[in-house]
């Protein structure tokens, strides 16, 4: 409670025009033993201290525009708002999922896409760009931070949680043909050489397909995208999400190499599900797009044995794709109700976050570098997984990028080129939005 009302502090002298330093806590170790997959308490005896009781009155609204699907149902929140209450006896948290029109005095539960519009009117939003000190910075991961600030370069939105999707591997497929020795299975990593080692171990082994990547009409690029972030460096948003970048030298080489390489198939007639269906039924050892609703979904079948997996680099950061939802405070209501928006906004987003429960069926995580010692329950092994090798690599939401249906469609028709056979540099000049 004390690390709460002093995050609550900090907000108060924010609404008065000045922010001090965040300050940020120390985290003990996720317990990552595989026999009981589940986390470590801290070890220090938490400190006997007062309850702090405010005497704050006000009536606000948390309004759910988008938010993980676990707390889109507005019953959701009643035990996760409860020790708020406890402590803000006085305010009244009326909940609605009725978007964000019009806007109410109170806290807004959003994503970024939402709140930064390429094309019609921006919200009016509370300026919390003093929030973001350099404690800020450290603690919390940087691409949702750069993802929360406008055009104008303050911060209107605070990270909230994020959830990130990845590649998969078939265990025992990786085991049979000997190509389990090019993955680093304690990080979930491995280089750009050994992902290709991997595939043409695979190859050999007689498996003609061993990743596909979909590209029929309609499909959703995301997945195969992550290889191209990673593979080679290579690019696909332009700076400052103005638009998009791809006919670059890192992504002729990526694409060249994959082209090439036996083994990874450019598929038009194939969707994400279709893809996925092949994975699951174990005729394809390799997948692009996954993540830990798909993981838990098989975690009790007996005969399958599949890894997440980061994206392949070749010696640069892992970036991983993803969804970012945040926190922001519409500029509406007196002074009473903007403090209580602000105190529910500290409440929500102090350690040790009172919703990581509720969003892990989700595969969602507060959107901090370091998740160490924030769970004390127990937890599924592939979520201690995720939370310590994935999530600190979230790369983008590509929600915020202009125009996407139609990059999405320009993307597709670049892999079905490459698939007929077009050299990868005259398909790349080819990409163009329609």
């Amino acid at each position: 409670m004390k690390q709460f009302f002093s995050v609550y502090l900090l907000f108060c002298i924010l609404l008065c025009g000045c922010a001090p330093a965040q300050e940020a806590g120390d985290a003990s170790s996720l317990r990552t033993d595989a026999s009981s997959a589940q986390t470590q308490a801290a070890a220090e005896p938490a400190e006997k201290e007062e309850r702090v009781v405010s005497d704050l009155s006000a009536e606000i609204t948390l309004q759910i525009a988008d938010a993980p699907p676990s707390l889109s149902d507005v019953n959701a929140w009643d035990e996760i708002l409860a020790p708020f209450y406890e402590a803000w006896p006085e305010v009244t948290i009326h909940l609605s999922d009725a978007g964000t029109s019009p806007l109410q005095p109170g806290l807004l539960v959003t994503s970024p896409a939402r709140l930064f519009p390429l094309e019609g009117e921006t919200p009016a939003l509370h300026d919390l760009t003093p929030l973001y000190t350099p404690e800020t910075f450290s603690a919390l991961l940087p691409n949702a931070v750069s993802a929360c600030m406008a055009d104008d370069g303050h911060y209107y939105a605070y990270p909230f949680c994020v959830r990130v999707s990845c590649m998969a591997v078939n265990r025992r497929l990786l085991e049979k043909t000997g190509a389990m020795q090019y993955i680093n299975e304690e990080t979930r990593s491995w280089s750009t050489a050994d992902f290709l080692l991997a595939v043409q171990t695979l190859s050999d082994a007689g498996y003609e397909t061993v990743l596909s990547l979909p590209c029929a009409e309609g499909t959703d690029g995301t997945a195969t995208r992550g290889l191209l972030l990673n593979l080679f460096g290579g690019s696909f948003a332009a700076p400052a999400r103005t638009g998009y970048e791809v006919r670059s030298e890192n992504n002729y080489h990526t694409f060249e190499t994959l082209a090439e390489h036996e083994g990874i198939v450019f598929a038009p007639e194939e969707t994400e599900a279709s893809a996925r269906a092949a994975f699951l039924d174990g005729e394809v050892p390799m997948l692009c797009g996954w993540d830990y609703p798909n993981q838990m979904a098989i975690a009790d079948e007996p005969d399958t044995d599949f890894l997440m997996m980061n994206y392949p680099t070749n010696g640069g950061a892992v970036l991983l794709p993803g969804t970012l939802y945040c926190l922001a405070i519409p500029d509406a209501g007196d002074a009473a109700q903007k403090e209580a928006a602000s105190a529910l906004l500290a409440y929500l987003t102090s350690l040790p976050f009172p919703a990581r429960e509720s969003i892990l069926p989700d595969g969602c995580f507060p959107a901090v570098r370091n998740l160490r010692g924030l769970y004390d329950t127990p937890m599924p092994k592939a979520a201690i997984t995720l939370a310590l090798h994935f999530v600190p690599h979230f790369g983008s939401d590509e929600s915020l990028l202009p125009d996407l249906s139609a990059a999405n469609a320009a993307w597709n028709r670049l892999l079905a080129e490459i698939a007929a056979g077009i050299p990868a540099d005259e398909a790349l000049k080819n990409f163009e939005l329609r």
